[in-house]
């Protein structure tokens, strides 16, 4: 999370472009479905940890009141655009302290980029602390170590005169075990101009069995849940549940 990183602030106005919206609808009515289930608490108030430019939190304000947390100006302005509705606040997960509670904390796969096992229980016990007794958390890293593959893929997005290109290779670090990093590369052109960069985003790969162990260490229950895609029995997705019981 201390990466200075070029698509979150550079790039950040092409996040809605180059992430569209409607990818997160499915995860977002599943998220949703975690919620409701926990009815040991009512009332509709969510604190988004990393929430990046908001695509997420788009689809759940409509059902929630939704403070927007992150580590990039940026990409919190860009949400900002997108959620005009929902609270923004500069943060980092591992360190926000906002002094108040909410009915549910949630991190998708933001919370990959916590690298080491210290650094997700940091953010672990800032989601507890901002869940109310009865509250839930629910946490969606992009891989466990269960589900990882190494893999590639390539995307672009046009914006008038200027279009954006970004090639991905990602791959496990074995010098940790617990670590892999994804090799980005950009290719921006404009009117003629062209203006390229490349960086690597380094992410923490923890088994299931260490984020239910860590989330019970600061507090939670824990769950392993798997979240399916109704349109898709093949499009499947790890996630962690941790209710606060005081």
């Amino acid at each position: 999370m201390a990466q200075t990183l070029i698509l979150y602030s550079q790039l950040a106005p092409w996040w809605p472009l180059l992430s569209p919206p409607d990818r997160y609808v499915w995860i977002a009515n599943r998220v949703a479905d975690v919620i409701r289930r926990c009815k040991q608490i009512r009332g509709r108030t969510v604190l988004a940890l990393g929430a990046g430019g908001g695509c997420l939190v788009h689809h759940l304000s409509r059902k929630y009141r939704v403070t927007v947390t992150d580590v990039s100006l940026e990409m919190l302005a860009v949400s900002a655009r997108m959620n005009p509705e929902c609270e923004h606040v500069l943060g980092d997960m591992r360190a926000l302290r906002l002094g108040r509670q909410f009915v549910a904390v949630i991190a998708e796969d933001a919370i990959s980029y916590m690298a080491t096992r210290a650094d997700l229980q940091a953010a672990l016990s800032t989601a507890y602390e901002h869940t109310a007794p009865g509250g839930v958390g629910v946490f969606v890293p992009e891989y466990t170590a269960e589900t990882f593959a190494e893999n590639e893929y390539s995307g672009s997005a046009v914006w008038g005169d200027e279009r954006v290109r970004f090639h991905r290779c990602t791959g496990r670090l074995e010098d940790t075990g617990e670590n892999y990093a994804s090799r980005f590369v950009y290719l921006l052109t404009k009117t003629g101009a062209v203006w390229s960069a490349e960086e690597t985003h380094i992410f923490g790969l923890f088994s299931r069995d260490v984020w239910l162990q860590l989330l019970m260490e600061v507090g939670f229950t824990s769950e392993h849940v798997i979240l399916q895609d109704g349109r898709s029995r093949h499009r499947t997705q790890d996630a962690f549940v941790g209710v606060r019981r005081r």
